[in-house]
């Protein structure tokens, strides 16, 4: 182990993944970052995928590998691996996603050199199977307050994924993850709080649908949230961030409840404004028809 590169630790929440958990830890061995600790958390998986991972620990020792006696949830799982972590760094690495080779010590580099920023992440590819999908890309937040970055990634964000980004470690534990849909948003919202996040212009991650990538309605079900919240999720995302930013996250907590009361109402508008007043002229495309034209004539009325 080289100690004169910064401890990153890799973060592995994984849930009967026995036939993608390998290749996703291929593409971390491939990154040649040679000060790694790697957290694994097989979520009481029904599959051989405990088999799968103990053969992995064995041949790298810098793997730490935990068995859940139940399935403790997805978020859960996702805060066990962030709890366990003694890096400077730390990311996490889906079970069936991929890396690009070299990510780490770019991100590294780009960390060290800048103490202000507390998330460093590329441009990710979406996939379905072999079916390139979109590119997430141009989320850096470099305003000077931070209550402009949080806002400001509310209004834009679509898929979450600079959640996969390099964030410091010290501070992305000081961040409850909830069990909510949009738990990933609401997470990099706070790290986007604590310092400015940089969004580099090379792809470092490819992501791919599935897994927790999913429906709102089936993600729903998954997490135990309600059917209402699986059908307008965005209205959900919105109240969450309202009452996270107001009194639940602790990350917001020193400012004064008026400051925290504005900042909510602005991101809680943010989302809102985003998801269901620019639909009218686009429907995108998480939306059904049917519930376009529900949520239509509950916030338009007059205009129908």
């Amino acid at each position: 182990m080289d100690s004169s590169l910064p401890l990153v630790s890799i973060g592995m929440p994984t849930y009967n993944s026995n036939h993608s958990i390998s290749k996703a830890f291929d593409t971390l061995m491939k990154q040649g970052y040679p000060n790694l600790e790697i957290i694994i958390s097989d979520n009481c998986s029904t599959d051989d995928t405990e088999e799968v991972c103990r053969k992995l620990a064995e041949q790298d020792h810098r793997i730490r590998f935990f068995r859940q006696d139940e399935n403790r949830g997805v978020w859960a799982n996702f805060q066990f691996v962030l709890t366990k972590a003694t890096g400077k760094y730390f990311m996490f690495l889906a079970d069936d996603d991929r890396m690009e080779p070299d990510v780490i010590f770019r991100y590294v580099d780009y960390l060290e050199k800048n103490s202000e920023y507390s998330l460093v992440s590329g441009q990710l590819k979406y996939w379905r199977g072999d079916e390139f999908l979109f590119y997430e890309k141009d989320l850096s937040m470099e305003q000077p307050k931070k209550w402009e970055r949080l806002v400001w990634y509310y209004s834009k964000v679509l898929h979450g994924g600079l959640w996969h980004g390099m964030m410091r470690r010290a501070l992305a534990q000081k961040i409850p993850i909830r069990n909510v849909i949009g738990g990933d948003w609401h997470f990099i919202a706070a790290i986007a709080y604590l310092g400015k996040v940089k969004n580099l212009e090379f792809v470092s991650y490819h992501k791919y649908f599935g897994g927790t990538s999913t429906g709102f309605q089936k993600y729903a079900r998954r997490i135990g949230a309600s059917r209402v919240a699986g059908n307008f999720p965005y209205i959900n995302i919105a109240w969450v961030a309202f009452k996270e930013i107001l009194y639940k996250c602790p990350v917001f907590k020193r400012a004064d409840i008026f400051t925290r009361f504005a900042i909510a109402i602005r991101s809680y508008w943010a989302v809102f404004k985003r998801y269901y007043f620019q639909p009218f002229r686009q429907k995108p495309k998480s939306f059904t028809r049917k519930q376009f034209n529900a949520l239509r004539r509950v916030i338009r009325p007059a205009s129908d």
